[in-house]
């Protein structure tokens, strides 16, 4: 019989009945036994990993903090070896939004290493979906938290791992939540955006915030150093000997970035319908002015869909640029042109060149801002539509 002064002994027994021991110094114990167990198995593909992938959770969850944060060591012994954690990596992710990522500082700086090291191992959109889904927490800490580890995320990865455009996606929703700290990580946040991609794919960003928070974020543009280059790399780059930041060669050019690359494309086409060519044709000069505004406005830094036939409106344009008595109306059309001759590019080449005579009589205009639209708008065909050559006899 045994004495009842004895202490219980928390180390015997089988592990999978201790991983859920009603004493949570007995669940620790096992937590740490389990992450040796994962460290020392001799190769990835050992049944113990597929054995106790169900009790990721159950340790994440554990109702004491002490035991849940000696557990998730062996969460993330797991997730670095288990052939499977990627497939699952989306599901892991949600538990540490949901119980880790703004728990106890050693609890925080856990998760954090495991959602990086998910995203190292090929998971980063399952990682962003699930952190976008976080911000969303009705708890306003995890809110904020999901924030920051998406700028954890992307300062360590950089914008061509990051799936940047999803960031984009949810960034405007962020300003307007009531929590302070919610939208002071966001400003953060779209800080770290801004030094990865620039501030052409945010421009629709700051068009729609308050002029208080685009003040502040424009300033964060200004004080704001280049990214450089990231500080972690996927495990199929390191694989392939894939050089760390500061390696590079130093006759290597950067490679520029194309930033629309990032942001979703916009139908254009779609817009402009029968009524919108109608009332472009209007003797009053305010309502085609509002035509042209509003396509001037949907047009400008964005990644215009290239698939559709854009000859109705190419000449549409040149019309009003050719013909409108209103010189305003004029200077915007030129400044259409130059954004669809910026966002289409090559594919716009031949309707660049086909509007090109219109622009080139313009310049008898003698008001500045005419001028300036087309010298702009021709520096734009010519960057990015035609090389001089290609319109010497134009």
């Amino acid at each position: 019989m045994a004495d009842p002064g004895q202490e219980e002994d928390l180390t015997s027994g089988p592990l999978a009945e201790r991983l859920e021991h009603k004493k949570w110094k007995a669940r620790q114990i096992a937590y740490l036994e389990l992450k040796q167990k994962f460290e020392e198995a001799e190769d990835d593909n050992d049944p113990i990993f597929k054995q106790y992938a169900n009790a990721m959770k159950k340790i994440i969850y554990d109702t004491n903090v002490m035991a849940m944060e000696k557990g998730l060591g062996a969460v993330f012994a797991w997730a670095d070896r288990y052939p499977n954690a990627p497939r699952l990596a989306g599901k892991l992710a949600n538990y540490l939004v949901d119980k880790a990522i703004a728990g106890r500082p050693l609890a925080k700086k856990t998760a954090e290493e495991i959602l990086l090291l998910l995203v190292e191992r090929e998971a980063g959109e399952a990682v962003i979906t699930e952190l976008i889904a976080g911000t969303n927490h009705k708890v306003p800490k995890v809110a904020a938290a999901a924030v920051h580890q998406l700028t954890v995320i992307l300062n360590a990865f950089g914008a061509k791992v990051v799936p940047v455009r999803m960031i984009l996606k949810a960034l405007p929703e962020l300003f307007n939540k009531t929590d302070k700290n919610v939208r002071a990580e966001a400003m953060t946040l779209t800080t770290s955006v801004y030094q990865w991609i620039g501030d052409r794919p945010l421009q629709q960003l700051l068009e729609g915030l308050r002029s208080a928070q685009v003040k502040d974020l424009q300033s964060g543009f200004e004080s704001a150093e280049s990214a450089g280059q990231p500080t972690r790399l996927l495990r199929s780059q390191m694989e392939q000997g894939g050089a760390m930041a500061g390696e590079e060669e130093e006759d290597d050019e950067p490679e520029e970035e194309d930033p629309f690359q990032y942001m979703e494309e916009k139908d254009i086409l779609s817009l402009v319908n029968d009524e919108w060519y109608e009332l472009l044709q209007s003797k009053k000069w305010k309502d085609r002015k509002a035509q042209l505004d509003m396509l001037f406005d949907e047009t400008k830094g964005a990644r215009i869909k290239r698939e559709g036939d854009y000859t109705p409106l190419v000449k549409a344009l040149r019309t009003v640029i050719a013909k409108d008595a209103n010189v305003m109306n004029v200077a915007k059309a030129i400044e259409c042109v130059g954004h669809l001759s910026f966002s289409l590019r090559e594919s716009f080449s031949a309707f660049a060149k086909a509007v090109l005579p219109a622009c080139l009589a313009r310049y008898k205009e003698k008001k500045p801002f005419v001028i300036s639209a087309l010298n702009e708008t021709l520096d734009i065909m010519h960057k990015y539509c035609f090389t001089l050559s290609d319109v010497l006899e134009e």
